[in-house]
């Protein structure tokens, strides 16, 4: 909603009072603008002291910066909405609320006061004062957000028509020639209104066109250039296109190559791991055979002299830490023992043997120097 009033009187700061209807205040929820946003009075009265200091801004879509276009919103930052095609024409100081009429019918709506700097911006108030005098309906958007880093708090759900503002900061307001959210947006007073008729004669008729025919040569002129600098682009974007596919095949390629690499690399781990198995299989029919070599002139009661130790060497001659030697070393060990262990039982048989001998004979008496000389004869002894 944008309605103004704009001072006639050229202040030497350059300042035009305006006056602008920044929206209208409805009746209840069930009314709502384009955007779906029901103003109720009270919360309107309760955030209206943020509209002091608010800019007053429009967005210029050339350097003349005589008409404007919309609200030259860029994008956002958090909870902040971003304007940074449009500047700041002037700024707001009041507020009231009041009823005006508007197309023949009464609305409540929400007034700022404040002024537009023409000392920066003379085209635009020209434009504002030429579209007045036609008699021409200005149009404009308020812009609203949430207080500090917090989001625009609601009265209720926030639905999609018919929700209802309650917290929150008048942060802006743009004047547009795009359709606004709030017909009722308008302009009110560029400070003393002409009302006068003007007929518009020949002279100006013709100063008009080729104003006119003079912006479109300029306009031409511009999307001439921006068509070369659009081919340029093009040209080098086609470019870039062709680097992009070249590198994207050989990406492709080398990843191909990774993979083939890799492949080979898994058969030949397999074959390896195959291998080895094999190896180890080798090497125990070779310790085992070793082992029954070595042991090929003991018997099987020798053998087991060292079973223990020749059950782990062929469950795992790899593994046990038993070696040929160790097996053959403590089977001599224990035939070394077991051979002793007969001879010093012979050598007892043979001391009981010399002694029973010794009883046999040792009653025989040999004292009879008389018998010195006689032949002793076997037969004698058992006469």
């Amino acid at each position: 909603m944008f309605h103004c009033e704009i001072s006639e009187a050229k202040r030497s700061d350059g300042r035009r009072r305006v006056k602008l209807v920044l929206h209208e205040i409805h009746q209840d929820r069930n009314h709502y603008n384009k955007n779906g946003i029901s103003y109720n009075e009270q919360y309107v009265r309760d955030n209206a002291d943020s509209i002091i200091g608010m800019p007053i801004c429009a967005t210029f879509l050339d350097s003349e910066k005589d008409i404007p276009y919309d609200h030259g919103m860029t994008g956002q930052d958090g909870n902040m909405p971003l304007f940074e095609n449009s500047v700041q024409v002037g700024s707001a100081d009041g507020w009231s609320i009041e009823d005006i009429q508007i197309n023949g019918e009464k609305h409540k709506v929400l007034i700022a006061e404040g002024y537009i700097n023409q000392q920066r911006y003379p085209h635009f108030v020209e434009w504002l004062e030429n579209k007045i005098n036609d008699g021409d309906t200005i149009y404009g958007s308020v812009e609203f957000v949430g207080k500090g880093k917090n989001k625009i708090v609601y009265d209720g759900e926030p639905v999609e028509k018919g929700r209802v503002p309650k917290v929150y900061d008048y942060s802006g307001y743009c004047i547009l020639t795009v359709e606004p959210s709030d017909d009722s947006a308008i302009l009110i007073e560029l400070n003393q209104k002409i009302k006068e008729d003007e007929k518009v004669d020949e002279k100006t008729l013709n100063q008009i066109i080729s104003a006119v025919e003079n912006k479109i040569t300029e306009l031409n002129t511009k999307n001439a250039d921006y068509e070369s600098k659009i081919a340029e682009m093009n040209e080098i974007i086609s470019t870039k296109d062709a680097e992009i596919a070249t590198l994207t095949d050989e990406k492709a390629t080398a990843e191909t190559n990774a993979c083939q690499k890799d492949e080979k690399i898994n058969e030949l781990n397999g074959l390896v791991e195959t291998m080895k198995a094999e190896l180890n299989e080798l090497k125990k029919s070779a310790k085992i055979a070793e082992l029954n070599s070595a042991l090929g002139d003991f018997s099987d009661d020798e053998k087991n002299m060292a079973k223990d130790k020749l059950d782990k060497f062929n469950a795992d001659p790899m593994g046990c830490g038993i070696e040929v030697n160790d097996i053959v070393t403590e089977i001599n060990a224990c035939i070394g023992a077991e051979t002793k262990k007969k001879e010093k039982a012979m050598a007892v048989e043979i001391n009981s043997q010399n002694n029973f001998a010794a009883d046999i004979f040792g009653c025989v008496d040999t004292d009879n120097d008389d018998d010195k000389n006689d032949k002793l004869d076997i037969d004698n002894l058992f006469v």
